[in-house]
């Protein structure tokens, strides 16, 4: 959603709750198989530039990526979990 209006956000459709929850452990597994690859050398090598961040934190290594996506996802799911509790909901986000 980066650079995504609140108007286009608050009018997005979504699939059924299964097929979503599909989706993500798909993408999940996915994510994991992916940065489960990484070796030493690649962790410590320089990012691939990306063209919506670029100039935002200078350079990286694909490390610093990873840990700075992993840090942002943490936030969301704080920010979730706060939601839930101001809704008088109990529990967490990532259950």
């Amino acid at each position: 959603g980066m650079y995504m209006t609140d108007e286009a956000a608050q009018h997005m459709t979504f699939p059924p709750k299964a097929e979503l929850l599909d989706y993500l452990e798909k993408t999940f597994a996915a994510a994991d198989h992916a940065a489960n690859s990484i070796d030493e050398q690649q962790f410590f090598s320089a990012e691939q530039l990306q063209p919506l961040t670029e100039g935002i934190w200078g350079e990286a290594t694909v490390g610093d990526a990873i840990m700075e996506h992993v840090i942002h996802d943490q936030r969301h799911l704080g920010m979730m979990e706060s939601l839930l509790g101001l809704q008088g909901q109990p529990g967490t986000a990532s259950q």
